[in-house]
């Protein structure tokens, strides 16, 4: 692997690590384990600079709120 593919791959892992460790703790939102989680890169991820990808989460309202 390239550094640049590496350096994509660790900011993909930290954004899931973001989104499950930091984000969902303090959202209203759990995470739905019925549905897909899915990455998705069209076009956008095509060229190293500026590469866009999505991340689908789904989720729910936490119980209680």
């Amino acid at each position: 692997m390239t550094a640049e593919m590496l350096f994509i791959c660790s900011v993909i892992k930290s954004t899931w690590k973001y989104i499950f460790e930091e984000w969902f703790p303090g959202s209203g939102y759990v995470y739905d384990e019925g549905k897909v989680n899915f990455e998705f890169y069209d076009e956008r991820c095509h060229s190293w600079v500026d590469t866009v990808m999505e991340i689908y989460v789904p989720v729910k309202e936490r119980a209680g709120k």
